[in-house]
């Protein structure tokens, strides 16, 4: 998004941010996302579009000790497969 692009058609701004079509325009809907309209068109101004990036919760890192559970329940739930 460093074109120096001013708005976005839905179309663009999927291909920018790699969000699908139906999220943004679940998310235009809610209200989270802002939008301008010309004629039948749809623009999504750059700084809304960045906002509404910057908006987003961070990714999580899973912790170790977590990452070692999900694990232990992987394989159990094969051992239980196998030996059911």
């Amino acid at each position: 998004m460093s074109t120096g692009q001013l708005g976005y058609t839905i179309a663009e701004a999927v291909k920018a941010t790699g969000i699908g079509r139906t999220t943004i325009y679940a998310d235009l809907k809610a209200g989270r996302l802002a939008a301008r309209k010309r004629g039948k068109r749809t623009i999504i101004l750059a700084e809304d579009l960045k906002s509404y990036l910057a908006s987003l919760p961070l990714k999580q890192a899973a912790s170790r000790h977590g990452s070692l559970a999900f694990a232990a329940t992987i394989k159990d739930m094969k051992g239980l497969l196998h030996n059911g």
